[in-house]
């Protein structure tokens, strides 16, 4: 029986600009994989992620449930794309509420988003 990993990351290339994190979420997972160990990999949607182009879709049997923040109910989306030449998949967290924004944990002016933390506590409790 193989180890099994799970990689939670903000960050990964193709799916957000070049980062020194987004180029770590992209090469560590296939590097465990190689190593002999099963690998899941979660991030959130962000809404500069473009759906059509990089083939995402929604896993409807782990869609559905809502997730709680602050006395609100939250759904959680969860979709699913893959990367052939790594043989991974990545899952994705989402909801309309937190993560359809054009930017990931800041406004244009360079100022974060005041519900960053509900966002991070929503995606936490997505993945789990």
């Amino acid at each position: 029986m193989s180890k099994k990993v799970l990689f939670i990351t903000q960050e990964m290339k193709p799916y957000v600009p070049e980062s020194p994190m987004a180029a770590t979420g992209r090469e560590l997972p296939p590097a465990v994989q190689d190593a002999g160990a099963e690998i899941r990999t979660f991030m959130p949607r962000w809404g500069i992620i473009n759906e059509r182009r990089n083939q995402l879709h929604e896993v409807i049997r782990l869609s559905g449930m809502n997730i709680v923040i602050d006395d609100t109910d939250h759904p959680l989306i969860i979709k699913v794309a893959s990367l052939p030449a790594a043989r991974m998949q990545v899952y994705f967290i989402d909801n309309e509420d937190y993560f359809r924004r054009k930017q990931m944990t800041y406004d244009t002016d360079g100022k974060f988003f005041e519900d960053n933390g509900q966002r991070a506590v929503f995606f936490a409790r997505g993945v789990l």
